[in-house]
């Protein structure tokens, strides 16, 4: 069974979140928010964000070639060698996205060629 997990784009600060818990009820998500305490340690208090004032991003389930988590919305990058001898080898990235009737499980990218996360859509639109 896959691992249900989100990452969010928060579109008011221009930030990614790290998600703790999603309320389908309140539409909103929980995420942590570091607090500096006396000793100037850093703690942890939680905040919520509403899903209007965010993107929601699901995780794959898959991760890239370097271990990294593979996400909704990342820019993924190949390298692909047409003929085996390194002679025509392609480069090319790719967003990874949700579709109703992709191949693997609802995501479309081509998993197989060992993709590198390279960034996502929000962060780096440069990449594309």
């Amino acid at each position: 069974m896959r691992e249900i997990k989100v990452r969010a784009w928060d579109k008011i600060d221009k930030n990614m979140l790290a998600v703790l818990q999603v309320d389908w009820v309140e539409k909103s998500i929980v995420i942590p928010k570091p607090v500096l305490v006396n000793d100037g340690d850093i703690d942890f208090s939680f905040d919520k964000r509403r899903f209007q004032d965010i993107e929601l991003m699901q995780y794959t389930g898959l991760k890239d070639k370097n271990g990294k988590e593979i996400y909704e919305g990342d820019i993924l990058k190949y390298w692909y060698d047409r003929d085996k001898t390194g002679d025509s080898r392609v480069e090319f990235t790719e967003i990874v996205e949700f579709e109703e009737m992709a191949e693997y499980n609802g995501w479309s990218f081509h998993k197989n060629l060992n993709p590198e996360v390279i960034g996502n859509i929000y962060e780096n639109k440069e990449e594309l």
